[in-house]
Parts: C-alpha cells; structure tokens; sequence
C-alpha cells in the first residue's frame, strides 16, 4: 500500500505518514515484530500443518496447497486454470459419412485468440 493511500485511509496527509514509515520509532517496531515471528516460526509452521489437515477432513486443500506453492514444491496453476478455464469437445456426425468418420479438428489455444 501506498503512502498516499495510508494517508487516505487514516485521514493524514502524505507527508505525515511517510514521516512516520521512515523514522526510527518505525524501524525498531519492524524489527522487533520480525524477530517476534522469527521466534514463533516453529510454531506457526506446525499450527499450519494442523489446520491443513483439519480442512483436508472438510475437503479443503488450500492450506495444503498454499504451503506446498509457497516452499516451490509444486508450481502455480496457469493463468487459464485460476480463471475457470475449461476444453469443450464437439462431436457432430454429419450424415452420409458414418461411425468410421473422422475429421481433424484445429486445436484452439485461448491464449493465442485475439480480438
């Protein structure tokens, strides 16, 4: 987010917020909410394992996945897929031709469709 859209949001102007966002007083609070997280990160990580499995018995495999994207073990879903995307096959038998027909059929990539 912004400075500008801070500023927004907290009804300050610009200045201000960046005045804070680069001062000391700032700087020390990051430092001490990072070595806070970095002392929990054991714990974080098992509270995350629990939960994974607690949503899996709910058929719900985000955590699961969020988890396995995040360590690189496995890689995001194309774009194509996150939007819905789907292969829609047509069969038509045209009459005269019979079971045995077959056609070649130009495959259609919607990545390579413009408008």
């Amino acid at each position: 987010m912004s400075a500008a859209a801070i500023a927004r949001h907290q009804g300050r102007s610009r200045k201000t917020i960046t005045r804070v966002l680069t001062g000391e007083e700032f700087d020390n609070a990051r430092e001490m909410a990072r070595s806070a997280l970095a002392l929990n990160a054991e714990n974080f990580a098992q509270d995350w394992v629990t939960a994974s499995r607690v949503a899996a018995r709910n058929g719900r495999h985000d955590a699961a996945r969020d988890a396995l994207l995040g360590i690189k073990a496995i890689e995001p879903p194309t774009a194509r897929a996150q939007q819905g995307g789907f292969t829609v096959q047509i069969g038509v038998l045209l009459p005269g031709l019979g079971p045995q027909a077959s056609t070649t059929a130009e495959v259609i990539d919607a990545d390579s469709v413009t408008e």
